[in-house]
């Protein structure tokens, strides 16, 4: 039902995340060959990472959203805002994402914090992928094509096609 009354912008959004989602899991299936089947198989399999990212897509929609949490509540330790656009994928839970924007294709790992430093935020390009544990704090820009390592802190601006681990 969310997904029914999303925004076309939304309903892109979500098709991208699901697809970028299969791909990283291995699994190899048609998503617009069964309708919306599939979406449905992936909220409703516990995996709590695709769901919380299905519930920041369809936040706009409160009341449904509320609902709907009742039936399949969202992971609480996945905390998810700022515009961060399509293909986020979220490969465990416990994290903090929220950048001032993202570009496409943000991967996030395990207790990673993307958050802010005296009130600014972080704004985070295409295909970017920080690693486990790895902290971005503050009004600072990461560019394209970024690769963060687990455990990194930064705090600096990071140049695009850039691999960062201290």
């Amino acid at each position: 039902m969310l997904y029914k009354k999303a925004s076309p912008e939304d309903k892109r959004k979500i098709e991208s995340d699901e697809k970028r989602y299969l791909a990283e899991s291995g699994a190899c299936k048609d998503i617009h060959g069964s309708g919306r089947t599939l979406l449905n198989e992936l909220l409703l399999s516990g995996d709590d990472t695709f769901r919380a990212v299905f519930y920041y897509r369809c936040r706009r929609q409160k009341m449904l959203c509320k609902l709907s949490k009742l039936f399949l509540p969202a992971h609480t330790e996945t905390e998810i805002y700022g515009d961060i656009g399509e293909g986020l994928l979220l490969s465990h839970n416990f994290m903090v994402v929220h950048p001032e924007t993202a570009g496409k294709n943000l991967k996030v790992a395990a207790g990673a914090v993307i958050g802010t430093n005296h009130g600014h935020f972080p704004t985070i390009g295409d295909n970017v992928s920080i690693g486990a544990n790895a902290v971005v704090i503050g009004g600072i820009t990461i560019g394209d094509n970024v690769r963060i390592g687990a455990g990194s802190v930064v705090t600096k601006n990071i140049a695009s096609n850039t691999i960062y681990g201290c």
